[in-house]
């Protein structure tokens, strides 16, 4: 429902299956999964009030520590298995090799059509609409945020990426600004990092991609593969739909 999703701070997303034709997978590119099993969607639970005594006469200072759920964010995790196989056009498998730990990214993509791989690039927080066909600010606009919001898109990816990520036949090594998501409840820098890539072309799609691990600790200390946000403006009653993709390595 809208209001899960408008106050989640993580909701549960499961990838259960991928798997791979040998026909898709000689392309190099990103395709989608053969099916997604979702759970349920979780947000935080508001508290109630905290008791403080008063006094007549006395003068109390109190430090007040509060959290509020973003309105601004969609948070997925979850974990991917994957099967590499000969398949004819129907999907009947000559063989298959089971692929338990695989490696590669997973993406969230804002359209329907699937982007144009080789357009792809990293989303760059400074370039103008001359150079970059979405920018930074109209991005935040269509999410709702102002360019002040503490959860805005820059002041949430706000590290430079050390490691290549390669996308089919394209490999992207500079201008990739990308946010690493918690382990066990607290920051590591080192673990589930997720970047923002654009298709630069016609569509200028926005694509959500988040780095596999292989069973880290997760934000919950339980096992995952992945960790990644979406943008999603919770100030409009409709949800956000996403489409995902999958590439293995």
């Amino acid at each position: 429902m809208k209001m899960e999703m408008k106050f989640a701070k993580i909701a549960v997303f499961l990838i259960a299956l991928v798997v791979f034709s040998a026909g898709v997978y000689a392309q190099s590119n990103p395709i989608g999964p053969s099916s997604i099993t979702r759970g349920d969607s979780q947000t935080a639970t508001a508290p109630g009030g905290v008791q403080q005594e008063a006094e007549g006469g006395n003068v109390t200072g109190l430090l007040v520590s509060g959290t509020r759920a973003s309105q601004r964010w969609q948070g997925f995790f979850g974990n991917v298995t994957g099967t590499i196989a000969l398949d004819d056009a129907a999907g009947n498998s000559l063989y298959q090799w089971a692929d338990d730990v695989p490696q590669g990214e997973i993406y969230a993509v804002n359209s329907s059509t699937a982007p144009a791989w080789s357009n792809v690039t990293c989303f760059n927080h400074t370039k103008s609409s001359t150079a970059q066909r979405l920018t930074l600010s109209a991005l935040e606009s269509n999410l709702g945020m102002s360019a002040l919001d503490e959860d805005g898109v820059n002041e949430t990816f706000n590290h430079t990426t050390k490691q290549p990520i390669t996308i089919g036949s394209v490999t992207l090594t500079s201008d990739c600004k990308h946010v690493s998501l918690n382990v066990n409840d607290a920051y590591d820098a080192a673990r589930f990092n997720e970047t923002i890539l654009i298709d630069n072309g016609t569509r200028h799609s926005v694509i959500y991609t988040a780095i596999l691990e292989q069973s880290a600790t997760g934000f919950q200390n339980h096992p995952a593969d992945f960790e990644m946000i979406v943008g999603e403006d919770g100030d409009i009653v409709a949800s956000t739909p996403y489409w995902f993709y999958v590439e293995l390595s």
